[in-house]
């Protein structure tokens, strides 16, 4: 390298045999070729990590390439080690190798490539090849934004955002990510919109949040596109518009954006401002982001087939499917569907033990309908549950309680009008039907509209009567029109 830097002649002055390659040389001559495998290579870059992916005769170039670059790493040549960890990183002609990558990356860092420095950084916040370390991630971090790094300076912002290894400081976020805006980093220009919008670090500016979420959008930022879609649905910086939310949100899910999939599902299930409700659209787009492993499209799926939704016929095996891939599994509700679902399902087999773990799981965080299963399991002494009377009532009342539920209040009406394992009341009796008539229980209706036209525990009164048996024919009631030939 030294005879090459004196502009000295490419041969060796005592055996004038050529010089081997300087190692910048081997560097640029190994990187045109990996330049020219860039079309068998951006497939890789999306996914693949088998080396045995390329062809054969181009896996050869690869390797030659790899031994060069390696030779060239191997002297301490930056350029080399930073491109070399770029390929185990990602696994490009190499099995993946993060540890490797790692001290590639370090090498090459410590000699002030600061693309270097920000992959490094990134693998310390991810913890891959190396132990997870916010502190070393910033120093290496604010090495390479003080370069003039974009996308460094955007990590950074995203750091004291969060506020990862350091205290949280939402004025060094804008800082940083107000100088990747101005680069013209998209991700940054979306990042810095969105402190505009909720004022953090900045005053709050909805039409400046609006610049800069269209700015990023343009240049192909799937969140950027993800929040111009909110903007415009929810009229922040800009007129109201569901047609160009919907627009916005369908250019981001293009790109894989699972929170712009969800909301185009919440859109079609509940018609927001004058849509027309679509469940098969609402299907259509949580199921995509429920494929890409979002937990929120997951439960809402799972709900729709567990109720039946529409044109979505009930599915337990469905629900069940949803639920299990869904880290909602963990939430009462989910827990009591699952409950339910074993407990008693139509074309479904039950199993009392799983319909006992899981209601108990719910109903020790108060869920309703998990506490409306345990009664009817004490009511029958289903299972490994004891028969008790006593008990099923406790555990209807909780189930009213703590969230009214319909078929527990029927059952309760039942019991009191009945006086069974109570004392008989017909004003308590009322109480609990009325609580499931306003839930829309036609069959409380009916029983309701029965105890006006009988006087029990009320006053003795035809029009009322009738007014309930109207309202459970409108409710659809097979029975109500022909109690409204008593009145």
């Amino acid at each position: 390298e030294k005879l090459r830097a004196c502009a000295i002649a490419q041969t060796c002055p005592l055996c004038r045999k050529d010089l081997p390659p300087g190692l910048e040389q081997l560097y640029l001559e190994e990187y045109r070729i990996y330049s020219d495998l860039t079309k068998y290579l951006l497939p890789l870059q999306k996914g693949f990590s088998d080396k045995n992916i390329l062809p054969k005769n181009q896996q050869s170039l690869m390797n030659k390439a790899i031994e060069n670059w390696t030779i060239a790493a191997n002297q301490g040549y930056a350029k080399a080690q930073k491109s070399l960890a770029k390929l185990y990183l990602i696994g490009i002609g190499v099995e993946p190798d993060y540890l490797k990558a790692a001290e590639l990356f370090e090498k090459a860092a410590v000699q002030g490539i600061t693309s270097a420095q920000r992959c490094l950084a990134t693998m310390y916040v991810e913890g891959r090849g190396i132990k997870q370390n916010y502190s070393e991630a910033l120093r290496w971090y604010e090495k390479a934004a003080e370069s003039g790094d974009a996308s460094a300076q955007s990590s950074l912002s995203t750091m004291y955002y969060e506020g990862q290894g350091i205290e949280q400081n939402y004025l060094k976020a804008y800082h940083w990510v107000k100088l990747a805006a101005d680069a013209g980093c998209s991700r940054a220009q979306s990042n810095l919109a969105s402190l505009y919008r909720e004022g953090l670090g900045v005053k709050k500016d909805s039409k400046e949040a609006y610049k800069w979420y269209e700015l990023s959008a343009k240049q192909g930022d799937d969140l950027g596109k993800f929040n111009m879609g909110r903007m415009y649905l929810f009229g922040e910086g800009v007129s109201k518009n569901v047609k160009k939310a919907i627009s916005w949100f369908q250019k981001a899910e293009k790109h894989q954006n699972v929170s712009a999939m969800f909301s185009l599902g919440t859109m079609y299930y509940n018609g927001n401002d004058g849509m027309n409700v679509n469940y098969s659209l609402a299907v259509h787009y949580y199921n995509k982001a429920a494929m890409l492993g979002d937990g929120s499209s997951q439960f809402e799926l799972a709900k729709m087939y567990y109720r039946g939704t529409g044109e979505i016929k009930k599915s337990p095996q469905t629900t069940l499917k949803y639920l299990k891939m869904s880290p909602c599994v963990d939430k009462p509700e989910a827990q009591a569907m699952i409950g339910n679902i074993y407990f008693d399902t139509p074309n479904f087999k039950k199993n009392y033990k799983l319909a006992l773990y899981w209601s108990t799981k719910a109903a020790k965080e108060n869920e309703p309908i998990a506490m409306y299963v345990l009664g009817n399991m004490s009511m029958d002494g289903l299972g490994t549950v004891t028969k008790s009377l006593e008990d099923a009532i406790q555990w209807y009342q909780k189930a009213v309680q703590f969230g009214g539920q319909q078929d527990a209040a029927v059952n309760l009406g039942a019991l009191h009008a009945q006086g069974h394992g109570v004392e008989q009341s017909f004003t308590k009796a009322m109480y609990y039907y009325k609580i499931a008539a306003d839930k829309g229980d036609q069959d409380s209706m009916i029983r309701i509209g029965d105890m006006h036209l009988r006087g029990e525990g009320v006053v003795r009164n035809k029009l009322e009567a009738k007014k309930w048996y109207e309202k459970a024919l409108r409710c659809g009631s097979p029975v109500a029109s022909t109690r409204l030939l008593l009145v």
